[in-house]
């Protein structure tokens, strides 16, 4: 009998929301993934969408998001760290006539998808300046992946590789 395998893209859903008193303040919000050595599955993420709730307050700034398989981190996860999946940025320009439009959300496509089995996947966000308008904002992040069959030898190898928490 052929191992069991998804032949559509499941999605799951993280939302975290800036910090009330100070939107430089890095926050973090996790969602479990189901994952564990015993279970023998892990994810191929296809996709990940992030759309931020925040509006132009009128003077430079950006707004920034990364994805991670690591939970607990003290500052933004960059590129080149174990544990990234994708990281946003995006920044708003002060104009003196006229306006931008940023069309939301911004996606990020795999090929080939991104193996992951940890546990937890953690979505982080911050501001790059303390503003009113950006205290309590979410940002919303949509992983679409689908679920395949790992043998014990594989998953340590990917949580090696990718520096996931077991």
């Amino acid at each position: 009998m052929a191992a069991p395998k998804d032949l559509y893209m499941n999605f799951k859903e993280i939302t975290v929301v800036t910090d009330a008193a100070n939107s430089v303040t890095l926050v973090e919000a996790s969602v479990d993934t189901g994952l564990s050595i015993r279970g023998g599955f892990m994810w191929l993420i296809h996709l990940v969408e992030m759309e931020f709730d925040m509006p132009f307050i009128g003077t430079t700034h950006s707004l920034y998001a990364a994805l991670s398989v690591l939970k607990g981190r003290a500052v933004l996860p960059t590129y080149g760290q174990n544990g990234l999946i994708t990281r946003y940025v995006r920044t708003f320009e002060a104009l003196t006539s006229g306006f931008t439009n940023v069309q939301e959300p911004n996606r990020f496509s795999f090929l080939p998808p991104i193996p992951v089995a940890a546990p937890n996947l953690s979505l982080y966000a911050k501001s790059s300046l303390d503003h009113a308008t950006l205290r309590g904002k979410d940002i919303h992040c949509r992983i679409g992946y689908t679920t395949t069959k790992l043998d014990s030898a594989a998953f340590l190898e990917i949580a090696e590789a990718w520096g996931q928490g077991i």
